[in-house]
């Protein structure tokens, strides 16, 4: 080797490297920089930049979502130069980075574009314009906050006939992107190779995520003007589909169609929607499925006799046993539904048939939820009130379902069903009423546990229908009557009750106070000869309250029916709560040998100077106990001075 001479060592025509020729390339710029290689531009960015933009491209989702956060906290005016060589850069990866299977990476894409336009505005124009097509997909990203951003980006750049007119210059593009995805063949389906190991990044869930995004993008063609493209499109994805193959995005695509019945019918896709309604594991086609059904049972409905039958049978199979999620799904849709079917039968026996069956396939359900009764109240009220000419079948159906719901109630909410038997009242014959009101009754009454806050809500609305409620109450066992619901009844229901049930007798023996003011209503509505009482008044707090409240001749009759003990309970009572007043009334009332009595009484307890003194100063007290209430008095007051000055006790 030492014989080598150095001309032996350079290869011909080429130039030994110096630093001369380092300071030459990079004083020329031909040195290939990161973006020439990452992102195909030519522009050079700040260090930092290239460090977040090199991170887009790591596998790991954490580390991407962290490089968008970093360029987000450096987009800011101060950085204006910088940061539209960024927005060409990441503009240039935005196709991969808006598709990431992290929603929150997604999200951030949308989040950062904004940013960047909003700060570079008309110096962002040709990067916004080759990446409207992707934003459009991000505004139907399943991931709601990326739609969010996308759908407010849209608005907040196009007023609504500029994004039309984008919409259309950009319509070609789009919908090719969208026939790919959904015919298997674009290269969108494929996850990125930079992620190939990403779990979370599989052919399967991608090819499912961006099939629904597309399903998405197609529906804002289908009532434009590139409709018949875009329901082409959809035509041709629909061919030979399987039942396993329908989501909410090609549901919601057909729905979207300016005629979607027509699509259903070249399509087959009746068969289908039959057997969502039969499988246990497409609740969340439910919704989609049912409307679409609806516009299949139209007036002019495309289905045979078979089909119809078919529907009427799958419909209540499926009622029978749907679950709570179902309802979730089915219930404001469910009496729609029933009309349509209703309407489908025609005016004969078929209908009551299956009006009858789909009330029993409702019972069957068992219903437990408030949203449930509501739902089933709906098809009542249907056939109550709007059903052309109900039979007495048709009719005798949804009273048995009422009955239903009363025997299935639940104590939390009585309100529910009290307004549908409410409701229902006036559209019964009058000759039913009173069975229908019994049967209700009956219904409750086998059911008490749960039943009694109904039945307390249908007894206190006060109506004439349901005065002999009582009566049946009674004539059924029904002891503790709830009359306290009668505080606000009209008087000639009270006159009415008095005979029936005797209420005033009850209201003496509950020996309730808060029933005293409808002590006081009876007294003044019922005739004397029927107020007569042969045995003295028992005392109770009912009593008690009366004689604090009612006038000075009635306080007068009711101690008089009062036994000698009861008074002495009475002024017990007051004086240990140190009511005054009623006791000041019965004081006045008493003669001189039950005052002194009083007095001892009071005098006894050791109540309060000051309670005595009012007592005092408001009756014509005996000397005796007014000397010995003032010096009670004398002796708080003094012993309150010394007790404040910190000195001995009187």
């Amino acid at each position: 080797f030492a014989t080598m001479s150095k001309a032996n060592r350079t290869k011909s025509g080429v130039k030994s490297a110096s630093s001369q020729m380092a300071a030459d390339l990079l004083s020329s710029g031909g040195m290939l920089t990161f973006d020439a290689l990452a992102g195909g531009c030519a522009s050079m960015v700040e260090t930092e930049d290239t460090i977040s933009l090199k991170k887009l491209a790591k596998r790991d989702s954490s580390t991407r979502e962290k490089a968008i956060r970093e360029l987000l906290e450096r987009c800011t005016a101060e950085n204006a130069e910088t940061v539209q060589s960024t927005c060409s850069n990441f503009a240039a990866q935005f196709d991969r980075i808006i598709f990431d299977c992290s929603p929150t990476v997604r999200n951030l894409a949308m989040k950062l574009v904004a940013k960047q336009v909003n700060l570079l505005k008309k110096k962002a124009e040709k990067d916004l314009f080759n990446i409207l097509p992707w934003i459009v997909f991000a505004r139907c990203d399943p991931f709601t906050p990326c739609a969010t951003e996308a759908s407010t980006f849209l608005s907040g750049v196009f007023s609504k006939e500029k994004l039309e007119e984008v919409l259309r210059k950009l319509s070609g593009t789009i919908l090719e992107v969208v026939e790919g995805v959904l015919s298997g063949q674009s290269n969108l389906l494929n996850p990125s190779k930079l992620m190939k190991n990403d779990e979370e990044d599989s052919r399967e869930e991608r090819a499912a995520r961006l099939s629904e995004q597309s399903y998405g993008v197609l529906c804002l063609f289908l009532q434009g003007e590139k409709r018949e493209e875009a329901e082409q499109i959809l035509m041709r994805r629909m061919k030979g589909i399987k039942s396993n193959d329908l989501t909410r995005g090609l549901l919601a695509a057909v729905s979207a169609c300016v005629d979607p019945v027509s699509i259903m019918t070249s399509c087959s896709l009746f068969e289908h929607l039959m057997t969502v309604f039969s499988s246990s594991d497409q609740c969340a086609l439910l919704p989609l499925s049912t409307d679409l059904l609806l516009a299949l049972l139209g007036e002019k409905t495309p289905l045979n006799d078979k089909q119809k039958r078919r529907t009427v049978a799958t419909l209540l199979a499926f009622v029978k046993k749907c679950g709570v999620c179902d309802w979730d799904s089915l219930g404001v849709r469910l009496l729609p539904l029933f009309s349509s079917l209703c309407s489908m039968m025609g005016e004969d026996s078929a209908r009551a048939t299956f009006i009858a069956n789909w009330f029993g396939a409702l019972q069957a359900n068992g219903i437990p939820a408030k949203e449930c009764i509501l739902y089933a109240g709906d098809c009542i009220k249907y056939v109550l009130a709007l059903l052309p000419n109900p039979s007495p079948d048709e009719t005798a159906s949804a009273l048995e379902m009422i009955f239903f719901l009363v025997s299935q109630s639940s104590a939390t909410d009585p309100s529910t069903l009290q307004a549908l038997i409410v409701w229902s009242l006036p559209r019964i014959a009058e000759a039913k009423v009173r069975f229908f009101l019994e049967e209700v009754l009956r219904r409750c009454r086998e059911n008490m546990a749960s039943s009694r806050p109904l039945l307390l809500s249908l007894l206190s609305l006060h109506s004439d229908h349901l005065l002999f409620g009582w009566e049946y109450l009674l004539q059924s066992g029904e002891e503790n009557l709830p009359i306290h619901l009668l505080k606000d009844a009209p008087d000639a229901h009270l006159i009415s009750l008095s005979d029936s049930i005797s209420l005033l007798h009850r209201v003496i023996e509950s020996g309730d106070a808060s029933l005293a003011p409808l002590y006081s209503r009876l007294r003044a509505l019922l005739p004397s000869s029927s107020l007569e009482r042969d045995t003295p008044l028992p005392y109770s707090p009912l009593v008690s309250s009366l004689l604090t409240t009612v006038e000075e001749d009635e306080v007068k009759r009711i101690v008089g029916e009062l036994k000698e003990e009861d008074r002495r309970k009475c002024v017990e009572e007051w004086a240990r709560a140190e009511k005054s007043e009623p006791l000041i009334r019965l004081y006045r009332l008493m003669g001189e040998a039950e005052r002194s009595e009083i007095e001892q009484k009071l005098l006894s307890l050791e109540s309060s100077p000051e309670f005595l003194a009012n007592v005092a100063a408001s009756c014509e007290s005996s000397h005796e106990f007014a000397r010995e209430v003032g010096v009670r008095l004398v002796r708080g007051y003094v012993g309150q001075a010394l007790k404040e000055t910190k000195g001995e006790k009187f």
